[in-house]
């Protein structure tokens, strides 16, 4: 804690007396500047741009493209999944309200009245979400447990979650 009395400047060290009134001293370090042209300020800003990198994506987040993708993909599905089930809900309890009756029933008697593709593309479009949102959920808890979290085994592991996303789909389609 330094007080505001100035003992003395010589050069490059400050002397200040403390709260206490004991002496301390510290270094200051003198910037020199000089006056430039805009053609030469932005010659001097070229050339320090050049010697950076053009995007931080290249060194530091492209290794990890993969799993960010993965990540985004889960609360995306997530979101989606959400906003189905509670458009489905308030469409049962508001329903009667507007006149229309829509209960499980007229729900599953609509899906039966559909073609075989579009019977199969329903239910991929249910199942495909669900389990990739399931399965990759578990990949992250098993991050928070500390597994996975290598860069060579979580690619490893987003690689598996996707295999099975696929198996598990196809086996409730087909169920």
């Amino acid at each position: 804690m330094l007080s505001r009395q100035l003992l003395s400047f010589s050069g490059r060290q400050l002397a200040r007396k403390d709260v206490l009134g004991l002496h301390t001293s510290q270094l200051v370090r003198t910037i020199s500047t000089k006056r430039l042209s805009p053609d030469q300020g932005t010659g001097l800003l070229d050339e320090q741009r050049s010697k950076r990198p053009s995007s931080p994506w290249h060194i530091t987040l492209q290794p990890y493209a993969y799993t960010m993708g993965m990540s985004m993909t889960t609360r995306v599905s997530g979101a989606a999944m959400s906003v189905s089930f509670y458009a489905i809900f308030l469409s049962h309890v508001l329903g009667p309200m507007f006149g229309y009756t829509i209960d499980s029933t007229a729900m599953l008697e609509t899906f039966h009245s559909l073609s075989d593709a579009l019977q199969t593309a329903a239910k991929v479009l249910i199942a495909g979400p669900l389990s990739f949102h399931t399965l990759n959920g578990l990949r992250h808890l098993a991050w928070d447990r500390g597994y996975f979290m290598q860069l060579k085994s979580s690619y490893a592991a987003g690689y598996a979650v996707l295999a099975s996303t696929v198996a598990s789909t196809v086996a409730l389609v087909l169920w």
